[in-house]
C-alpha cells in the first residue's frame, strides 16, 4: 500500500545528506507520520535507521505486538527501514522490532518519536502535532530584530519535576501511578507550569528560562540527562500539544526558551539507543 504524500518516503538524497551528517530535517521523515493511502486509508509512516539490522517490523497495540505483521523495507542503500501501517490512530503504542545479525529480536523504542508512553513504560507513542495555533508571532518578530549582545541576559535555568509539586501524598507521575525514583508529591503539567512557572519567572525580572533537559527519558532520577526520545518532550508532564502551549505561554510573556539537549548522554536501556540495531 503506497502512501498518497510521496514526500515522506525517504529519497537517495535524504540518504546521502544522512550519510554526511547533514540531514538537518531528518525528524520530517524518520520516526512515525500520519499518512493516507492511495486508496484514502489513513494510517502512519514509519521510518527508521537500522543499518546492520536483518530485519525490522512495527509492533505496537494495533497489531497485538507481533513481529510478522508489519514488516519493513529496507532502502537500496543507507540501512533506512521505511513502512506505511494503515488504521494506526493518535497515540497507539508503539516500538520497532530490530533483529541484529545474531538473530536476536530487540523491541526497542522510536528515537524519532514526537511523543512516548509515560514512564515507567517504554514505548513510542504516534503524534500528530498538527493543529496547534501559535500565538507569539510578536515574540519572534521582536527577537529577530534584537541585539542580543546589547540586551540584558538574566536565565532561569529549571528542572520542570523538581521546581514545585503538588502536596498531594503522591510520587512521580500522580494519575499515572506512583514511581519509586521520585517524591515530593506528583509533578506539576505542562498546563499547570505554564501559569505557574511562567508568572513566577516574570515577576522575578528573568529574560529566559533554560530547562534542565525534557527530551523523553526513563529514570526521574537523572533529570533527563539519558535521553530515549529525542524529539519527545516527557509525557510525564503531559501531551506534545500541552508542552507547545507552555513555550507559547513563555514567549507571550516575553520570556525566552533555552533547551538543554544531551545527544551524547543515552542510556543502556534495553529500549533506548545503544546497541540499537545489534
Amino acid at each position: 500500500m503506497n502512501v498518497k504524500d510521496s514526500s515522506l518516503y525517504v529519497t537517495e538524497d535524504d540518504i546521502y545528506l544522512f550519510g554526511k551528517g547533514e540531514w538537518y530535517q531528518s525528524y520530517e521523515k524518520l520516526g512515525a507520520h500520519p499518512a493516507i493511502a492511495d486508496d484514502g486509508t489513513e494510517g502512519y509512516h514509519f521510518a527508521v535507521w537500522a543499518p546492520n539490522a536483518l530485519s525490522v517490523s512495527v509492533v505496537g497495540d494495533f497489531n497485538d505486538w507481533n513481529d510478522q505483521t508489519n514488516q519493513m523495507a529496507r532502502t537500496k542503500t543507507g540501512g533506512i527501514w521505511e513502512t506505511f501501517v494503515p488504521g494506526v490512530p493518535a497515540e497507539a503504542l508503539y516500538k520497532y522490532a530490530v533483529e541484529s545479525s545474531g538473530g536476536e529480536m530487540t523491541l526497542k523504542a522510536d528515537p524519532y518519536a514526537f511523543y512516548a508512553e509515560i514512564p515507567s513504560g517504554t514505548a513510542s507513542r504516534t503524534a500528530d502535532l498538527a493543529g496547534y495555533t501559535w500565538n507569539d508571532k510578536k515574540w519572534l518578530n521582536t527577537r529577530k530584530k534584537s541585539d542580543f549582545l546589547a540586551s540584558p541576559l538574566n536565565i532561569f535555568e529549571v528542572h520542570l519535576g523538581s521546581w514545585k509539586r503538588h502536596d498531594d501524598g503522591l510520587d512521580g507521575n500522580g494519575p499515572a501511578g506512583d514511581t519509586p525514583e521520585s517524591s515530593g508529591g506528583s509533578f506539576l503539567t505542562y498546563d499547570e507550569l505554564s501559569d505557574e512557572l511562567v508568572s513566577y519567572v516574570s515577576k522575578m525580572g528573568y529574560t529566559h528560562i533554560e530547562l534542565l533537559p525534557v527530551m523523553e527519558h526513563p529514570y526521574d532520577g537523572s533529570w533527563g540527562y539519558q535521553v530515549t526520545g529525542y524529539y519527545a518532550p516527557t509525557s510525564r508532564y503531559g501531551t506534545p500539544q500541552q508542552f507547545m502551549h507552555f513555550i507559547d505561554t513563555c514567549h507571550e510573556a516575553g520570556i525566552g526558551v533555552i533547551l538543554d539537549w544531551v545527544p551524547g548522554g543515552f542510556c543502556r536501556d534495553a529500549h533506548g539507543l545503544a546497541r540499537f540495531d545489534g
